[in-house]
């Protein structure tokens, strides 16, 4: 990496066509992968009129300076797509939440937390009374004892299947954000800087949807069961009906019901975590890069020959992004980060257009963001290998975020009328496996649960349409459209633009 820097800023200082763009930004964050600061097209800011000039479009040589675009954007999500590739809400992603596993082990001795830690009463007392009232199910009955299954916890872990219905919640979120970004480009000679930045308000409601006593008309609960009752009762009884009945497993599901489900708030409370829905307002993480670009003329004076002329255009460009943004709550669930959670970052890309003359740009990039590591104290990590969304405990950790990768392929069409013009742009994001390194209590945690839950996918479809009302002032609108994905949201981002060039 310190090669690849020395070579960037070579590059940089001697370019002769050096300038600076928003190029793509990538996160860590899969509720905005590639967040958007401007409708225009990237990758043409403080060069388009010079590359006028080199396809003798122009006779004036009128270089650019600097711009500064301001961008009010909008975003939302209310579904996406879970780690297994397949359509979840918000709140699934990374699974349903699994209330049995929140509750102590049986015959688990005290020694297996570490000093320090031992569960809540109200675990104690929720986990008694839920074995007490599903054993009273079998006394004085005349069929089978209560089967060994419905004595423990870990029996209970082992009744559920990948339906996750049996003890589980279902959390629709719906996910919005508004602000304005800022991006502002400086060129000085052969050299360029742009900075980004915003501030924004995120917003996330949720509502809990018991799935132990759903119904297949109940939204969130999935069932092929063809009943109107409930399916879990009559079509997922794990048991003979020599051992446990259809009426027998209804009342152990109402005990479920009762004793636990009811109980998630107590629950939450007892461990301090806090369920409300999200709803905060900071800046954004911040965002600085440097250039190297330089266009190579190819087919010079070729018009009216075989060979069609064109500017064929590589660039680089080295960043930092600096954490600057509110980091996640790790005692409240549906709390989201404004940028990369605290971390820090170093990015690179590169890639080339082709210019021609009479037509459009096209081109494609690729490029890598890497995080630094950084230590949470009081991090929300499993004492259980089957716990999914909410956690008991809390642990001291340092986290490296895996690498954010990403590819895109772009066509642009500048004044393609008047002095209207446009661009699409494809991006396909992969962020790899985080690694947690545990601090505090390592006897006791399951990091290995939340990091093989951290990779993620986005494909996303950018469209932005610019119109010039002047030499120096740009007005735009832009879209950016969710493709596919894994294990992040599907979200949708508008945005306008002002931008103005001198």
């Amino acid at each position: 990496m310190r090669n690849l820097l020395k070579i960037m800023c070579l590059a940089v200082l001697v370019s002769g066509f050096a300038r600076i763009l928003p190029s793509i930004i990538t996160t860590l964050n899969n509720t905005d992968p590639a967040p958007m600061y401007t409708s225009a097209y990237p990758y043409s800011y403080l060069y388009q009129n010079e590359k006028e000039y080199l396809k003798e479009r122009t006779n004036n040589w009128q270089p650019q300076y600097f711009n500064f675009t301001v961008s009010p954007f909008y975003q939302r999500a209310s579904i996406g797509t879970n780690i297994n590739s397949r359509r979840a809400e918000l709140g699934d992603l990374a699974g349903r939440w699994n209330m049995i596993a929140l509750l102590p082990f049986n015959n688990v001795p005290p020694t297996d937390l570490p000093a320090g830690y031992k569960f809540p009463a109200e675990f104690n007392t929720i986990e008694t009374n839920l074995l007490k009232c599903i054993s009273s199910i079998f006394t004085n009955t005349a069929v089978q004892p209560e089967p060994d299954d419905l004595k423990t916890i870990p029996g209970l872990l082992s009744l559920q299947t990948a339906d996750e219905l049996f003890g589980f919640f279902s959390v629709p979120i719906k996910y919005r954000k508004a602000g304005v970004r800022l991006d502002t480009s400086f060129r000085f000679r052969d050299i360029g800087v742009a900075i980004q930045a915003g501030f924004a308000d995120i917003s996330q409601t949720a509502t809990f949807l018991d799935q132990t006593i759903c119904r297949p008309t109940t939204t969130g609960c999935i069932s092929t069961c063809p009943t109107t009752t409930n399916p879990i009762v009559s079509c997922f009884n794990p048991f003979s009906s020599n051992k446990v009945t259809n009426t027998q497993w209804s009342q152990i599901i109402n005990c479920v019901h009762t004793q636990l489900m009811d109980k998630l708030h107590n629950i939450a409370k007892a461990a301090n975590i806090n369920l409300c829905n999200f709803n905060k307002t900071s800046i954004e993480d911040v965002h600085i890069e440097a250039f190297w670009r330089h266009a190579f003329m190819t087919n010079p004076g070729g018009k009216g020959e075989c060979w069609t002329p064109f500017l064929f255009v590589p660039f680089a460009s080295i960043g930092v992004s600096i954490g600057t943004g509110a980091q996640k709550d790790p005692n409240q669930p549906l709390s989201v980060a404004f940028g990369n959670n605290g971390h820090n970052a170093l990015r690179f890309n590169a890639g080339f257009t082709f210019d021609f003359y009479e037509t459009v740009e096209i081109g494609m990039h690729a490029g890598i963001t890497h995080f630094t590591k950084k230590r949470f104290n009081g991090y929300r990590v499993p004492n259980n290998m089957f716990q999914s969304g909410l956690f008991p405990f809390t642990a001291d950790v340092e986290i490296q975020p895996g690498n954010t990768w990403h590819v895109g392929l772009v066509m642009n069409a500048f004044h393609f009328m008047d002095c209207l013009s446009a661009y699409v742009e494809y991006l396909f994001v992969v962020h790899d496996k985080d690694k947690l390194c545990l601090l505090t209590g390592d006897n006791a945690f399951f990091p290995c649960v939340l990091e093989c839950r951290s990779p993620w996918k986005s494909q996303l479809f950018n469209v932005g349409i610019n119109y010039d009302i002047s030499p120096n002032f740009t007005l735009g609108a832009a879209v950016q459209l969710p493709l596919a994905r894994q294990n992040a949201y599907k979200v949708t981002t508008f945005m306008i633009s002002g931008e103005m060039t001198f």
